[in-house]
């Protein structure tokens, strides 16, 4: 393989318009050389790692199936990194960074795609040797094949230095050759997700299964009498989490004590009892999806999911763990710190004993879980020297009296494991699993991350549990702080606190956040002022800035809605409903908001009256209060003394104080 050929390609530049982002972009067109086989023989191609080996762009395994991508010093164009595994020596190879990538084509054939126009651009060509037709195809809506099926990616170009410019149209000549030594084996990065362990160019293929899910704190269990979640997630055949290039739907059956039970895609859906689901479709490119339902009262009770039917392709397995309601105030220990971890590096973790619906733990005497894990690829110890020395690792977690939090440092010793577990198990405890993930690249500090809840029920709502704001390395991968730094916090509509007191009273506003020495993360609290989607942004020079999006469901609108007749007899009970409502026409829950009322219409001689209830019992004192559990509806009624001699339109305007929303109704009143 020393048959370096060089072919040339160009690279034209033309102007392209992105409305949607309002930002200039500029066409990149490659024409694809044709692939040059000489022998076709199948019995003489050798394989590296299960892989074909390509001879060059010519013989029997020929480069025949290209990608390109484009990279640049903007963040959206470094996001991804491609790089080569070697554990053996180190790699001749330097890592690259991309932003935008398109593929795959077959040799012969041309690719495009849109850079954003700019300074500094790279565009770099990848090749393979596809064993088939069908192997070389467009990777993101189809996965990548298996690893028999598509050699390793060679990076045979790449053209650096490029000014491009919107309207500007230029030759660039790019040489391709091929080299051995530019293999490289994976990348990774936002575009290339590491879940269920899929990595860059080594990516999942189709999806085989449909898998049930729950992940997240308590490990498939649910609180009783209350509305919980599970996921839906497609898996290739060797447990990767992959996706369909069109819309998929599944029929699920949801099923407790015998009876089936309603479900629904969101919280706000399942509390208000509307927009029942029998189906879910997963949009296209889309390998994951949230199922909601309420569970009984009773437990423990096991949770049975099975699916009614699949759409396409039939062929599709089902997969559904052993899952339970359990006590609500069942307490279960969490371990709180990063799920991605550096080999070889000691993370400060805590370990918090939790109710499973997340209510308030009191810990009035000294309290233990057993800890189970896997010794040969972690460790969890009590001390950070403990840790570095690896010596006297822990069995048991201790809690003292009057305390629900105990620290512990873990560190990840395999650099070949993807997943080790760790498990909580003892005594009165319910037992809660915990996976903790290899993470990958530096141990150099490059990058924010934050981390945190993304949905807040309504404006003004401070959520229990902190956002975080962590150093992260090229790769993602939390680190630890060598030495205390401030990071600045930002984002339209939201206000940031040190503690939860703070952000419930709206007092001592922060606008930054510190990460002290030997710490992973910095925490704050989030108090949204504004309904919609926005960010948060941390930001600190030197480092990539992270942007993390939120959505504050509401309010953004209050229907009025008459509970009777619109035309009524003079004196009569004029019954309303208030109802504060998200964006997407869902009743807003546990909002608290102050309301008051305005009736138009009943000037003197005429007279009115607001009262508190739907029967016109109990007078106004000049405001509503809507309260701040369940669902955000507040019943009344206005009683109007129509002595004007004539049918009379009376205009009811609600407002609610300080969010602000506000409707009206009219009614006719007779004399």
């Amino acid at each position: 393989m020393k048959n370096h050929v060089i072919l040339m390609l160009f690279v034209v530049g033309s102007l392209g318009c992105d409305r949607l982002k309002l930002d200039e972009q500029t066409k990149i067109q490659i024409q694809l050389p044709q692939a040059q086989s000489v022998m076709s023989h199948k019995g003489m191609v050798t394989t590296f790692g299960g892989r074909p080996v390509p001879s060059g762009v010519t013989g029997s395994t020929p480069i025949n199936c290209y990608l390109i991508a484009a990279g640049g010093p903007e963040e959206a164009l470094q996001r991804n990194i491609c790089k080569r595994d070697d554990t053996a020596s180190v790699s001749t190879f330097a890592p690259r960074k991309v932003g935008l990538w398109t593929g795959a084509a077959p040799a012969g054939s041309s690719l495009s795609f849109d850079v954003p126009s700019g300074k500094d651009r790279v565009i770099y060509v990848v090749g393979f040797h596809a064993v088939s037709a069908a192997a070389c195809r467009d990777f993101k809506a189809h996965g990548f094949p298996n690893d028999s099926e598509l050699s390793h990616p060679y990076l045979m170009g790449e053209k650096g230095g490029l000014e491009l410019k919107p309207g500007e149209t230029k030759d660039l000549p790019l040489e391709v050759t091929f080299n051995e030594n530019n293999r490289f084996d994976n990348c990774k990065g936002p575009d290339f997700p590491e879940d269920g362990g899929g990595e860059g160019i080594n990516s999942p293929s189709t999806p085989t299964t449909l898998t049930v899910t729950k992940n997240f704190f308590p490990f498939q269990k649910f609180a009783n009498s209350s509305c919980q979640s599970f996921d839906l997630i497609l898996e290739d055949s060797q447990g990767r989490q992959s996706s369909f290039g069109s819309p998929f739907t599944v029929g699920l059956n949801v099923e407790m004590e015998g009876t089936s039970h309603s479900m629904y895609t969101n919280y706000e859906d399942c509390n208000a009892d509307v927009n029942v689901q029998t189906t879910f479709t997963f949009p296209a490119n889309t390998n994951r999806m949230q199922v909601v339902f309420r569970t009984v009262y009773n437990y423990p009770t096991p949770v049975t999911v099975t699916a009614t039917s699949i759409a396409s392709p039939s062929a599709l397995a089902f997969s559904a763990p052993i899952m339970s309601v359990e006590d609500g105030a069942g307490i279960a220990p969490d371990l709180f710190g990063p799920d991605r971890l550096l080999p070889g590096v000691c993370y400060p973790m805590t370990a918090k004993l939790k109710q499973i619906s997340n209510g308030p733990v009191y810990n009035y005497s000294a309290t233990s879980s057993n800890i189970l894990y896997d010794a040969a690829t972690l460790g969890v110890y009590s001390t950070a020297a403990d840790c570095t020395a690896d010596a006297n690792p822990l069995s048991m977690v201790n809690f003292p009296s009057y305390q629900i939090e105990a620290p512990l440092y873990v560190k990840m010793k395999s650099s070949t494991v993807m997943i080790s577990p760790i498990i909580f198990q003892a005594g009165t405890f319910l037992q809660n699993t915990k996976g903790l993930y290899r993470g990958d690249g530096t141990a150099t500090a490059s990058r924010l991350d934050i981390r945190g809840i993304n949905q807040f029920g309504g404006i003004s709502y401070c959520h229990n549990e902190p956002h975080e704001v962590f150093f992260t390395n090229e790769m993602g991968v939390p680190l630890i702080n060598t030495t205390a730094t401030t990071v600045n916090l930002s984002g339209s509509g939201l206000s940031f606190y040190g503690n939860t007191s703070d952000c419930v009273g709206a007092s001592n506003p922060i606008y930054a956040v510190n990460i002290a020495a030997g710490e992973v993360s910095g925490k704050y609290f989030v108090r949204p002022n504004a309904a919609g989607p926005t960010a948060i942004t941390a930001s600190l020079s030197g480092f990539i800035s992270a942007f993390y999006g939120i959505n504050v469901n509401g309010p953004t609108s209050l229907l009025l809605a008459p509970m009777g007749p619109t035309v009524l007899g003079n004196l009569a009970c004029m019954q309303i409903s208030a109802t504060l409502l998200n964006h997407n026409g869902s009743i807003l829950q546990n909002q608290s908001a102050t309301m008051t009322v305005s009736v138009l219409g009943a000037e003197s001689p005429s007279s009115f009256t607001i009262y508190e209830d739907n029967t016109c019992t109990y007078p106004s004192g000049g405001s509503l209060i809507i309260s701040g559990s369940g669902p955000a509806v507040k019943n009344f009624s206005v009683k109007v003394d129509n002595q004007s001699g004539s049918l009379k339109n009376v205009d009811v305007t609600a407002t609610a104080l300080s969010l602000p929303v506000s409707n009206m109704l009219t009614f006719q009143i007779s004399p």
